[in-house]
């Protein structure tokens, strides 16, 4: 099982409010990896042992 959020894109202004929304996703669901799909970001977090990738919605499709 994993979290998804969708967002536009990261920003400082809602960075924290889309990480902290999938990081207690995941914590809520007893996971320990999300992914954000943004429309061309892509990088990787580690918040409070919960691994974060971040990907562009178009890769994801592809997977």
């Amino acid at each position: 099982m994993r979290a998804y959020q969708v967002v536009w894109e990261l920003n400082e202004e809602n960075e924290l409010r889309e990480i902290g929304g999938l990081r207690e996703a995941c914590q809520s669901l007893g996971i320990k990896k999300g992914t954000i799909l943004s429309f061309d970001e892509e990088g990787e977090r580690e918040k409070e042992n919960i691994s974060i990738e971040i990907i562009p919605v178009w890769k994801w499709l592809l997977k």
